[in-house]
């Protein structure tokens, strides 16, 4: 039997985000070509990271941004574990991953995009596309956005959407009766715009929807601050805070339309799911409609039209399912998503 290849991830952290829990799915996938392990350069230890570990997968932690200890780890690791390729998914920062990583000899380096604007000034993003363009091997985009903001254009560079285990897909919900639960799914960063989704409930409200509720799965520095913004508006017993939780599905069937009012995203998974519970989604004309899969079900809006655009939004959409076989069959699932990432490692 040949021995699996190595792809060492190099990351932040393995705790709740999209891009952890999408390569949580991709290291647990059966592979009989690859194994995937871990390099963090926080010392945050996850929910997601111990799953992993249990499951065989090693996990490596830098607690450092620093270049020269980075470097310094790195060689050290090389020589006490085969790393085959080594696929950053740091942004801007990969530039500097990819550079020390050739530098010490490995041959196989990605930098992989999965965001479209980080607040990075401009001098630091072009020395960094330089060096991703100078040292990486292939480069990886999870949106065409995404795509532009990290890669000059080249044909080593490559556009592959991040992919979901669909075989814990149930039917599509129905409506319960006519009250109207909106939702979201994302880390509680100012990033995230989620003080829109609360003003959405109050105008829902105004307009006579008083059934109307908001859950916010997901974790991060805003949640206190949110909670204050709606206990503000007085409407703090019709918002859940629910933190973060490992399986979402069964938040997403309370739902009747997940939102996403980012100020900027790559490409945002958790509306991927929401879409193959069933569920019609509206998102920010700051992130790109790739993720919108069944365009009947799934519309965008421009974060200053207005809240009552946005609750207008809402009430065109409650009512729309989404086609679970346009989701099946699209490169979000799981299935076709390994098979175009093998490819690429595979033409290392």
């Amino acid at each position: 039997m040949t021995e699996r290849k190595t792809v060492y991830h190099v990351l932040g952290e393995l705790t709740g985000g999209g891009i952890e829990r999408w390569l949580q799915n991709v290291a647990e996938y059966p592979s009989a070509k690859y194994e995937h392990h871990f390099i963090l350069l926080k010392k945050t230890v996850g929910d997601i990271e111990v799953d992993l570990i249990e499951k065989g997968h090693k996990v490596f932690h830098v607690d450092s941004k620093n270049p020269l200890k980075f470097g310094i780890f790195i060689n050290r690791l090389r020589r006490i574990e085969k790393i085959d390729i080594l696929h950053s998914h740091l942004h801007f920062y990969s530039g500097l991953v990819v550079m020390l990583a050739a530098l010490i000899g490995i041959k196989k380096r990605i930098s992989h995009s999965h965001l479209t604007d980080d607040g990075s000034n401009a001098f630091y993003k072009f020395v960094m596309r330089l060096l991703i363009w100078a040292f990486s091997s292939r480069g990886v985009a999870v949106s065409r956005e995404a795509y532009s903001e990290l890669f000059f254009k080249s044909s080593k560079n490559v556009v592959i959407h991040c992919g979901l285990r669909l075989d814990t897909i149930e039917k599509a919900r129905v409506r319960r009766d006519d009250s109207i639960v909106i939702g979201t799914v994302a880390r509680l960063e100012r990033i995230k715009n989620q003080t829109v989704l609360i003003d959405i409930l109050e105008e829902l409200q105004r307009r006579g929807c008083v059934n109307s509720s908001l859950i916010v799965v997901g974790d991060g520095s805003r949640m206190s601050y949110l909670r204050e913004y709606a206990d503000a508006k007085g409407l703090l017993p019709y918002v859940e805070f629910s933190g973060w939780q490992g399986n979402v599905n069964a938040f997403l069937d309370q739902m009747d339309c997940f939102i996403l009012p980012s100020l900027a995203e790559g490409l945002p998974l958790s509306a991927v799911e929401a879409q193959a519970r069933g569920l019609p989604i509206i998102i920010s004309q700051n992130i790109t409609r790739e993720v919108i899969i069944d365009p009947a079900a799934g519309v965008d809006i421009r974060l200053d039209a207005g809240i009552e655009a946005w609750a207008d939004g809402v009430l065109n959409v409650i009512d729309r399912k989404v086609d679970i076989g346009l989701v099946a069959a699209s490169d979000f699932n799981i299935d076709i998503n390994i098979k175009e990432l093998e490819r690429l490692y595979d033409g290392l």
